[in-house]
């Protein structure tokens, strides 16, 4: 039986998570793997599920309500890993975001953004892997440190023409609307923050393009090593993800382009806890608010990309992920 590579997160992201703890004054069990004499090493990897844990934690013995929006605020250069670095030599905030997105992977397996730019205004969104068990904390933490981060980098008050949040309005609106401006909306659709395009042309203080291109080198070969060490289920996920657009995300599909058999695909996949029809959804769910912003006029369009072939399909698993269907979304987002 083939066993289930677990995933992991930089050490850098949990340092800087330790290190907001100890500023804030929260207690932690620290186990062995933990201790910051592990965490120098910027190359590093620690396994997920320890973080998560320690998320949780966190959350639960806090007597500071909004401790994650805290954290999301602390900008600790002692613990910048190589994904921070090489944000902080680009360009553009446009180019930094760009590349923070294409390579998350690197900070955190479960984190992903998508950018959208429609009419002069880009969404930021951000999609927490379902079901790894995550709280409301790192979600706030991870909204609050990208425009945190913004700001440190072009050195500018960077304010959102809006900010959306999928849960309910917490008893600490006021922490959120200091963070984020008076446009915070909540129980909405995803987590997203809406900027002036324009913004994204702004200069950033600490550029060096020699400095990035070293940079950018060793990341691509630590990106390479992570692909090798993926599991199964990132593997058939990433063929559904490429496949989806041209209705070969099927299983029988994917199963052939593996060359392997659909008893062996699913067993497979079994084997690590997951099936098929589960990726498959997370695909589907992680595009559909992407596509509904850039293409809203289009339902049938939308449909067909995200692989259903009518768009009551579509209708009906949007409304099963969001609880709302795509027009209120849409009417939400306005």
């Amino acid at each position: 039986m083939t066993h289930k590579q677990p995933t992991t997160v930089s050490s850098s992201s949990v340092l800087d998570l330790l290190d907001s703890c100890d500023a804030l004054g929260i207690e932690h069990h620290e186990s062995p793997t933990l201790v910051r004499e592990h965490l120098l090493d910027p190359e590093a990897r620690i396994e997920e599920t320890q973080v998560i844990s320690l998320w949780n934690e966190i959350a639960s013995n806090s007597d500071l309500p909004h401790v994650g929006l805290l954290i999301g605020q602390r900008i600790n250069p002692a613990a910048k890993g190589l994904l921070a670095s090489w944000v902080s030599q680009c360009e553009t905030l446009g180019e930094a975001f760009k590349i923070f997105q294409q390579n998350i992977p690197l900070m955190s397996p479960s984190e992903q953004w998508h950018m959208q730019t429609i009419d002069g205004f880009t969404q930021l969104t951000l999609i927490f892997a379902d079901n790894k068990g995550y709280p409301i904390a790192a979600i706030e933490r991870s909204m609050s440190a990208l425009l945190t981060w913004g700001r440190a980098l072009t050195g500018e008050n960077l304010q959102p023409e809006k900010v959306t949040f999928d849960f309910a309005i917490p008893s600490y609106v006021d922490q959120y609307q200091r963070i984020f401006g008076e446009e915070v909306q909540f129980h909405q659709g995803g987590n997203s923050l809406l900027l002036d395009t324009r913004l994204l042309d702004l200069p950033i203080k600490s550029a060096n393009p020699l400095l990035k291109k070293m940079i950018q080198e060793k990341a691509k070969e630590a990106i390479d090593e992570l692909n090798q060490d993926s599991s199964f289920s990132q593997q058939v996920k990433s063929l559904i993800q490429n496949n989806l657009s041209n209705q070969k995300s099927n299983i029988d599909s994917v199963s052939q382009e593996l060359c392997m058999s659909r008893q062996t695909l699913y067993r497979k996949l079994k084997e690590e806890g997951t099936d098929f029809k589960t990726l498959l959804n997370e695909v589907r769910k992680t595009q559909a608010i992407e596509l509904l912003v850039s293409d809203k006029a289009n339902i049938l369009h939308i449909s067909l990309q995200l692989g259903f072939k009518e768009s009551s399909s579509f209708y009906k698993a949007f409304h099963r992920w969001y609880s709302m269907t795509p027009n209120e979304y849409l009417i939400k987002d306005k």
